[in-house]
């Protein structure tokens, strides 16, 4: 398109929004007073200028009504914008649905609570304290002191285990092989005496006892279970180390083996090795 043809195409754009408005029929201060909602020709202060309505819708008209005519002048087409418009929408889209999808599942976190702030939780590889819970996503440390942000949908979507949800109690079990030929029923009961001299282990609760299982005659040794519940999950590994400490010493005192696997080697001599014949 020539320079005279852009020129002529303007002044017919501009001769349409005059016409559409009206504008070459009526004077200035009658537009003004059609346009405006007060007189602005009242004198003293200019007042605050309020659009009628109706003179609004058709400004926006008319607006709509050149702009269509002049992406037309320029060759712009309202099919390919219409088609850029939905693939930018398809993208944007796919886009934000993750975004999306955490965001509902950290309003459901904060809502329901089956998590919360100092809670000790596992999701699959991480394991650790929730130290901030956000809209986005959920920032759990773990025991190694390492930071882990874990999005909200994982914890909607996969198992969590969540160790502290209802209180602190939790379960320690203790296994122990004792020689062939220990007094099983000493070994039951020292176990039991051992459980009962580390503190924070729980005594006082039916529904949560100290049990003693003997398990099964393995191997190299008698496979026995010590089962007990302990005041804070936290310090699992700390009560299980007295734990320890404690069967060892008892054990000890009263002269139990504790196992460790055993292999005998029977060595035949005399025999010539298979196709082979004998020297000696």
């Amino acid at each position: 398109m020539s320079n005279a043809d852009t020129a002529a195409a303007g002044n017919g754009l501009y001769d349409d929004l005059v016409r559409i408005l009206g504008y070459d029929r009526v004077s200035n201060r009658e537009w003004d007073r059609r346009f405006y909602a007060t007189d602005i020709y009242g004198g003293g202060a200019i007042p605050n200028l309020v659009i009628r309505p109706a003179a609004a819708a058709e400004l926006a008209e008319a607006i709509r009504t050149v702009t269509a005519a002049g992406l037309s002048v320029v060759g712009v087409s309202f099919t390919n914008i219409a088609i850029v418009a939905g693939a930018l929408s398809l993208g944007i889209g796919f886009g934000l649905q993750n975004i999306v999808n955490n965001f509902v599942s950290g309003i459901i976190l904060l809502l329901e609570r089956p998590i919360r702030t100092g809670d000790w939780i596992s999701t699959g590889s991480t394991e650790g304290f929730v130290k901030k819970i956000s809209v986005r996503s959920t920032e759990v440390q773990t025991f190694n002191r390492a930071d882990v942000i874990v999005p909200n949908s994982e914890l909607i979507s996969a198992p969590v285990t969540n160790w502290t949800l209802r209180n602190r109690h939790g379960r320690v079990i203790v296994p122990v092989g004792v020689a062939y030929g220990s007094d099983t029923e000493l070994v039951g009961r020292l176990l039991e005496e051992a459980a009962a001299e580390v503190p924070e282990v729980v005594r006082d609760q039916p529904d949560l006892p100290v049990r003693v299982f003997f398990r099964s005659f393995g191997d190299s040794a008698l496979d026995f279970e010590l089962r007990c519940y302990i005041l804070d999950i936290w310090y699992i590994l700390d009560v299980t180390s007295r734990l320890h400490f404690a069967i060892d010493r008892k054990f000890r005192e009263h002269g139990i083996e504790i196992a460790f696997p055993q292999r005998d080697i029977h060595i035949r001599s005399g025999s010539p090795p298979p196709g082979g014949t004998d020297d000696t």
